[in-house]
């Protein structure tokens, strides 16, 4: 009796095995979408030494979620009066998984020492990632890149 169950289970698993290396296939550090930040030229965005920014998350297929960025000390960091020049940054977001609930990239993001600090980790559980975008011109890359951290709060 021990014998066929134990077998039962066997044949179970090797049947579940390729359902299940599917599923593993599918998840992992993936890009699922592009925030892009703006702010400036008269936004009224910049609360002393915090600069706050209006952040949208991209998805395809999927209705974008609105984000507010709070960096700061800003303008001390990188020598730009915000108040003259508009301000657009871009990450692509990377995630564990494929699927992102609305405003799952909500948290606190700092520099990732495994990326020399181009990345910023966080969000809940720290497990969301921002790669500076490609996209982008290269003086706002830089400043994507040079970002110790980054506050982002819903706004959906």
């Amino acid at each position: 009796m021990d014998r066929l169950i134990g077998s039962a289970v066997a044949v179970a698993l090797v049947l579940a095995a390729p359902f299940g290396a599917g599923l593993a296939q599918q998840t992992g550090p993936v890009q699922v979408g592009t925030l892009t930040c703006r702010g400036g030229a008269g936004s009224g965005f910049i609360l002393g030494s915090v600069t706050n920014l209006a952040c949208v998350l991209h998805v395809a297929g999927k209705p974008d979620d609105r984000y507010l960025a709070a960096i700061q000390n800003f303008a001390v960091n990188f020598g730009i009066n915000i108040g003259e020049a508009e301000i657009a940054l871009s990450w692509d977001v990377i995630a564990p998984t494929p699927w992102l609930t609305p405003g799952r990239l909500a948290g606190t993001y700092g520099a990732a020492a495994a990326s020399d600090g181009r990345n910023l980790a966080g969000g809940v559980n720290g497990v969301m990632a921002l790669r500076p975008s490609r996209q982008q011109d290269e003086a706002s890359r830089r400043i994507a890149e040079k970002l110790g951290s980054l506050e982002l709060r819903y706004d959906g």
